[in-house]
């Protein structure tokens, strides 16, 4: 079995995640905080927790496949999302995460949820734009370059230690 999840899965859980605590994202918040789960999951696990591509945009970094699902929203709150075909706020709906998603997985998604889950836009994009960054360091100005799991874990063990 390879190890990993669909980025749209992993999106879908922050979502619910952050309806728990009453916190609205947008598809830019949401992107970025499916990046960092999955930056802090390589790096507890040494797995990748999604196993789409993440490419270095303009504004950071991008998965794309899970853009091209949440770009429909715009610069707006994402009212809800579901990859798993539950109603939003249902028991059901918990229960889909908790037998999909292992316990380990969950909690890395739910702290980033937890540390980033209030933070603005711009606060993001600024923490995704500091120097040594894995989009820092592979950005080159062009669209479609890839970030590498390898990038992404060695920065996220630097900033866990």
């Amino acid at each position: 079995m390879i190890p990993g999840y669909s980025s749209i899965l992993v999106a879908d859980y922050i979502l619910r995640r952050a309806a728990v605590a009453s916190i609205g994202l947008t598809q830019f918040q949401i992107i970025k905080q499916t990046f960092i789960a999955h930056g802090r999951h390589l790096a507890v696990t040494g797995k990748p927790l999604i196993l789409d591509r993440i490419e270095a945009w303009k504004h950071g970094p991008v998965i794309p496949v899970l853009y091209q699902a949440l770009k429909v929203y715009g610069n707006g709150p994402v009212p809800a999302f579901s990859y798993c075909g539950t109603p939003a706020s249902s028991d059901e709906r918990d229960e889909f995460f908790k037998n999909t998603l292992p316990d380990q997985a969950r909690s890395i998604i739910e702290g980033v949820v937890r540390d980033y889950g209030d933070w603005s836009v711009s606060e993001i994009y600024q923490l995704c734009h500091e120097p040594g960054t894995p989009w820092k360091t592979c950005y080159t100005g062009e669209y479609g370059v890839e970030i590498p799991d390898s990038v992404i874990q060695q920065y996220y063990e630097s900033q866990m230690a």
